[in-house]
């Protein structure tokens, strides 16, 4: 049975911790890597631009923190509609 890939990004500043994530998840078969940012602004594209599943979001970023980032995309998703 071919089960669909879950299409995760990852936003965090630390990179040692995003570093980690991605080594950790990549060998997850039924997980794929889609992006990562590496702070609010980049998040924000990284959501806009991918068709993502799953989100692993920090709060605390440079630029925009998570909530920041959450309300930019409702934001965006609202002046869409």
């Amino acid at each position: 049975m071919l089960l669909k890939k879950i299409k995760l990004g990852i936003c965090d500043d630390n990179k040692e911790f995003v570093g980690i994530m991605v080594d950790y998840l990549s060998s997850k078969e039924n997980i794929e890597i889609v992006g990562v940012a590496n702070d609010g602004n980049q998040a924000v594209k990284l959501i806009q631009d991918n068709d993502l599943d799953l989100l692993i979001l920090d709060i605390i970023m440079p630029y925009l923190d998570g909530i920041g980032v959450l309300e930019k995309v409702n934001e965006l998703k609202k002046k869409k509609t």
